[in-house]
């Protein structure tokens, strides 16, 4: 279907695409950007797929993930193939999921990130789904960066003070009580 939509519709440039496609030839030969409130992955994205055509056939495979990911996290919820089948099936003919593709937007990127990210945290792969919730957060139009930021930072701390405590309990519970003594045989220099 979606192959289908990119012969039948006609290029649907919008404003935001060549603001995107802009920014990632900038990106790539200047190394900053020019765009305002935009961030820099979905305009690398553009530059590598080359925009145009490459740029919509990229975009149409990342629907195609978006739909994969969206069976999977039915699969996952109700641990039945028929339902997983039928979220999948209607998220392939959803009329956003067809249409977004072809415009060079970020939506079909936000999806594809967004359904990645419930889908670890689901699975219990918290780390790998917050960091994702939080490209998508900061991607949001209308966010605040600073409130963003913040909570990023807060996460980022939280994450580090655990992770240390992680290894400190690891270390305890494998070196024994007479291993924590120093033993002066080890410092002479035989």
């Amino acid at each position: 279907m979606r192959a289908i939509a990119l012969l039948l519709i006609a290029d649907p440039i919008t404003s935001d695409a060549e603001v995107y496609r802009q920014a990632g030839i900038d990106l790539a030969r200047t190394g900053t950007m020019q765009a305002n409130y935009r961030m820099p992955l979905y305009p690398l994205w553009t530059f590598i797929t080359g925009g145009g055509v490459g740029l919509k056939v990229a975009d149409i495979g990342l629907s195609l993930v978006t739909v994969w990911l969206i069976h999977e996290l039915a699969l996952e919820i109700f641990h039945d193939r028929t339902t997983a089948f039928v979220a999948a099936s209607v998220a392939a003919i959803y009329p956003a999921f067809l249409y977004f593709p072809l415009l060079g937007i970020t939506e079909t990127a936000y999806a594809c990130v967004l359904c990645a990210a419930f889908l670890a945290l689901y699975r219990e792969r918290y780390v790998a789904g917050s960091i994702l919730l939080f490209y998508v957060w900061f991607e949001a139009e209308g966010a605040n960066d600073r409130v963003v930021a913040a909570a990023f930072y807060i996460w980022v701390s939280t994450f580090n003070i655990l992770i240390i405590s992680v290894f400190w309990t690891f270390m305890a519970d494998i070196f024994s009580r007479d291993l924590l003594g120093r033993k002066p045989h080890l410092a002479t220099n035989q």
